[in-house]
């Protein structure tokens, strides 16, 4: 089992969030979001979005990160780097897979299968690396989500 899909079992299993919170993507809609980004998506991602790519209940309200909203994340990222002032500082390769209230963005660069996570929140003048792998991204903010929310299904 992949460290995601770990990650989102001992979720269920703590009791934080049910199975049918859980809405992944089918191949098609991966394929799609592997065309909209330009090519394979890290093991990691493409983990995620099989597991809760439509949704994961609250976790990552207010959020961009859902199918098929992700599939304009790569074009909005490149305009708020452009409306920021700092075209330059988004990769030509990267690959925006959040977007929060339109003021922050996270992104990775192909390559890895758990890639390192990339942030860059409006009004700052640079990229920062928060995250080592996605998998410290996802487990990182479910524990935010968590000591806030301790029931993430929705309703």
């Amino acid at each position: 089992m992949s460290d995601v899909r770990t990650i989102f079992f001992d979720l269920e299993r703590r009791g934080a969030i049910s199975r049918g919170s859980l809405v992944g993507c089918n191949e098609e809609e991966i394929l799609g979001v592997e065309k909209s980004h330009g090519g394979r998506l890290p093991r990691a991602y493409r983990d995620f979005l099989m597991v809760a790519g439509r949704s994961a209940g609250k976790l990552f309200a207010g959020s961009a990160m859902f199918y098929p909203e992700l599939l304009q994340l790569n074009a909005a990222a490149k305009a708020l780097f452009s409306d920021s002032g700092f075209p330059d500082l988004y990769p030509h390769d990267a690959k925006a897979f959040c977007m929060h209230q339109g003021y922050e963005v996270l992104f990775f660069m192909p390559g890895a299968d758990d890639p390192a996570i990339f942030q860059y929140v409006e009004g700052e003048c640079a990229v920062t690396q928060p995250w080592n792998s996605f998998s410290e991204f996802l487990s990182d903010s479910i524990e935010k989500h968590l000591a806030h929310w301790p029931d993430l299904n929705p309703g």
